[in-house]
């Protein structure tokens, strides 16, 4: 089977894998349903042939045992009837292979049937998965864009702060090195005697 049986809808949701997947499932399906179809009319053809065959070698022993009387006008007659058997095996023959494609022909509508069905079903699915899926990542991005803000509101917040303990601390190492410096001078201003 070729994937050009498969819309291109469905190609693109399922992927080329599934795709390939379903395919496979489909040939093996069609080969395991022709497989018993044509092992069921190779039976049923078989059985009529015995059924024909039987018949025949009734007819002929029925005609050897005529001829062993020495009736020759029974040959025409099984002549005939063998004749007729085998007029009627071919059209039995002739029959089976109408039915049999005719039936082929009634189950490849049906499975087309039921390809297009799942085709359209899993489209279905596939429509309410996207659907499904659209609103959990709007759900998500939602909470995420909470979350996010809510960190920025942390950040600034611990920014700030670290801002205020640096002008704090700052503050107060500038304090104490006008501290340090004001005492080394009025050190030296003593010692010189200024």
């Amino acid at each position: 089977m070729e994937a050009n049986r498969v819309s291109p809808a469905l190609q693109d949701r399922l992927g080329h894998e599934a795709v390939a997947g379903l395919l496979a499932l489909v040939d093996v399906e069609m080969s395991a349903w022709s497989e018993r179809v044509l092992s069921t009319a190779a039976q049923r053809l078989d059985a009529a042939a015995q059924r024909y065959d039987v018949k025949l070698t009734a007819a002929m022993e029925r005609h050897e045992s005529i001829a062993a009387m020495g009736a020759a006008r029974y040959e025409d007659k099984l002549a005939a009837a063998a004749e007729r058997y085998d007029d009627k095996l071919a059209a039995a023959a002739e029959r089976y292979d109408e039915k049999l494609a005719a039936v082929a022909q009634q189950n490849d509508a049906k499975l087309s049937s039921i390809v297009d069905r799942f085709d359209a079903k899993l489209s279905a699915v596939v429509e309410r998965f996207d659907a499904k899926f659209d609103f959990a990542a709007e759900r998500y991005e939602r909470r995420l864009s909470e979350e996010i803000s809510g960190l920025r509101v942390d950040v600034v917040r611990e920014v700030h702060d670290v801002r205020v303990d640096i002008v704090k601390w700052s503050f107060l190492f500038w304090i104490g090195q006008v501290a340090v410096i004001a005492g080394l001078f009025s050190f030296f201003l003593r010692t010189t005697g200024h």
